[in-house]
């Protein structure tokens, strides 16, 4: 999680040392191996190293002087031989241990804006063209990288770090209502090329930017969307299954550039399969956490199959005990600083699991990604049916009962009630919680996200891919991007730690687009086949259980909530935070916490953290 930063005075002035320091300074988290500098006239480029790999020499600022490009970049660049051939074919020639940097400076040269197409992995970069006098960044597929951007009167501006954006003069405080609007909803925002300042723009993921001396203002554009056109048919099924097998294994092999790697396993299907995948490469050090707390409403706890598999594989497990932290714990003076607003009050539980994981090594391996890209067609029998494709469905029935001696489900209960009225009460807004101000449910057109919200997860169906749209729908929600920004980064966590998800695969998630829905998506038949032999049994074939209740509801229920500290800071609350919430109303719901639904908890709770992240949110500035 290298930190990356670029600043080009329109004016033609060089940047000011102290200013330039300042801003290095807020890229401290993000690199703590050394920082560099690359200034030319009114033109720098900065980097603040973190160290993960050990097959290439990271530089994090790297340069081709010859061609007149300089690079700052925090990335890891997967299927490098195929690269290395690409690059051969266009008279490139680049060292085999050249660093990810170096490679994206030869595909740049070998086919300049459109090199982005030849890049797999995870990557935020600011690439600086002085025989063009332009500014190149790009982002990855998935967002799993941070990159931001701003401009002022006198400057243009990128980083990865909206900390360092905020050092330079004239860029304004001033908060973000269409962020605010979202956040208090949803705890995320609707809009990915958002942030919480109206100042500082997101580039979404997927996209580039590129910026030329004297134009007004950055042009962005897309590079990639997910397929919609793969079909992939084998006469032998098991052919589906060796395939995927290979597909993650690849993922995660790639991701394993590391001395030592953690991996976040709950008992779950997906990062058990990232664990036994990864535990066969003959990795040294690796290591397995989990989570494990008494107050889970479940009827079977994670831990026990996380262990039976940690077991299995003859893996270390570190499990990391929930109980006794309680709400906002360390919210009022965290030792911790974030950039943008954490719709999570049990933050503190997670910097402390990420802190004992940085102490293993500096990567993380997770399962995220494997429920949006797993999901289900609920509806693909139906459709077969509607469309009059009788060979298709004949099919699809035939090789569900082939692999699985049993008939498909047919969702008769979803489909009775969708657009039914008991299902649109169910994704009604909670009557703008009488915390919210009147003018503001007016001002942010809180009805009208809430709708648009609600429309989106009715018309997940609807999706723009013939097979699979649901998951099509699921892995294009704008829920990834922030929860790789503001729960997995490491200026959130506080920890020496880069989370890596195999899952959010460019080839993987291509790879099972194209697949027929039946019967490889219900149940996620085909992870379960995948890990026949590899795991227990008993955890193979085991259901998903869901959580009865959040952590946070229990919590809330069982008073592990401290009623004063959130008064003192609603009271500190009213000058900025009146205008959007009624502090005296939402002291009110602090008080008859016990009596709020799931839903207005989570309003209630998020509406919270807004609140204590505004108090903590000038620290880094004073630093």
């Amino acid at each position: 999680m290298s930190g990356i930063l670029a600043v080009l005075r329109r004016d033609g002035a060089p940047m000011t040392p102290a200013l330039w320091q300042s801003m290095m300074k807020a890229l401290g988290r993000r690199g703590p191996d050394g920082q560099t500098t690359w200034c030319d006239g009114s033109v720098c480029l900065g980097n603040a190293l973190f160290r993960t790999m050990e097959d290439t020499t990271p530089l994090g600022l790297a340069s081709l002087t010859e061609a007149g490009l300089w690079i700052t970049a925090d990335v890891r660049i997967d299927a490098r031989e195929e690269l290395h051939r690409a690059l051969a074919a266009r008279g490139e020639q680049v060292p085999a241990n050249a660093s990810d940097e170096a490679l994206i400076l030869h595909a740049y040269r070998a086919w300049g804006e459109d090199c982005v197409t030849h890049l797999l992995g995870d990557f935020a970069f600011i690439l600086w063209d002085q025989r063009r006098r332009a500014l190149f960044a790009a982002r990855d597929h998935f967002g799993v990288k941070p990159l931001y951007y701003a401009q002022t009167a006198d400057a243009f501006l990128a980083s990865n770090s909206v900390g360092a954006l905020r050092r330079y003069p004239g860029i304004s405080d001033a908060l973000d209502e269409d962020a605010v609007a979202d956040f208090l909803l949803f705890g995320s925002y609707q809009d990915v090329s958002l942030t919480i300042y109206a100042a500082i723009r997101a580039l979404p993921p997927a996209h580039t930017l590129i910026w030329r001396a004297g134009e007004t203002r950055p042009r962005v554009r897309r590079y990639w969307t997910l397929p919609t056109d793969g079909e992939i048919r084998y006469k032998n099924p098991d052919d589906y299954v060796r395939h995927f097998r290979e597909a993650l294994g690849r993922a995660v092999q790639d991701r394993l550039r590391a001395q030592r790697v953690s991996i976040l396993m709950s008992g779950g299907l997906d990062s058990t399969a990232v664990a036994a995948l990864a535990h066969g490469t003959n990795l040294a050090s690796l290591r397995a956490f989990t989570l494990d707390s008494r107050h889970y409403a479940r009827k079977e706890r994670e831990i026990f199959p996380a262990r039976e598999v940690a077991d299995h594989l003859g893996l270390p497990l570190t499990v990391i005990g929930a109980d006794g932290y309680t709400l906002f714990q360390g919210w009022e003076r965290p030792v911790w600083a974030v950039d943008q607003p954490l719709a999570d009050p049990l933050w503190q539980l997670s910097v402390d699991l990420y802190r004992r994981m940085a102490e293993h090594g500096r990567v993380a391996l997770t399962g995220q990604g494997g429920d949006p890209a797993l999901y289900p067609s609920r509806n693909y029998l139906w459709d077969q049916v509607k469309g009059l494709h009788w060979r298709g469905l004949a099919s699809a029935l035939r090789d569900y009962r082939r692999a699985t001696g049993r008939w498909p489900p047919l969702y008769l209960r979803t489909r009775l009630t969708r657009g039914h009225s008991n299902s649109r009460d169910r994704l009604r807004p909670p009557a703008f919680h009488f915390w919210f101000q009147p003018d503001f449910v007016q001002r942010g057109r809180l009805p009208e996200r809430w709708e648009a919200w609600r429309a989106s997860i009715e018309q997940m169906a609807d999706a723009p891919h013939p097979l699979r749209p649901e998951a099509y729908a699921n892995l294009s929600a704008p829920l990834w991007p922030s929860l790789f920004t503001r729960t997995y980064d490491i200026e959130t966590g506080a920890a020496p730690l880069e989370f890596r998800h195999p899952y959010f695969d460019v080839r993987v998630v291509e790879y099972l687009l194209a697949l027929p829905p039946l019967p490889w998506f219900e149940a996620k038949f085909i992870v379960r086949q995948a890990l026949q032999g590899r795991i227990p049994e008993a955890v193979r074939t085991r259901p998903k259980s869901a959580l009865d209740k959040s952590l946070t509801e229990v919590l809330a229920k069982r008073g592990g909530f401290d009623t004063l500290a959130i008064e003192r800071y609603l009271r500190r609350s009213q000058i900025i935070f009146g205008r959007y919430v009624n502090i005296a109303n939402l002291s009110k719901a602090a008080k008859a916490v016990q009596q709020l639904n799931q839903d207005e908890l989570e309003q209630f709770f998020t509406a919270l953290t807004l609140l204590f992240w505004n108090q903590n949110r000038y620290r880094d500035m004073e630093a």
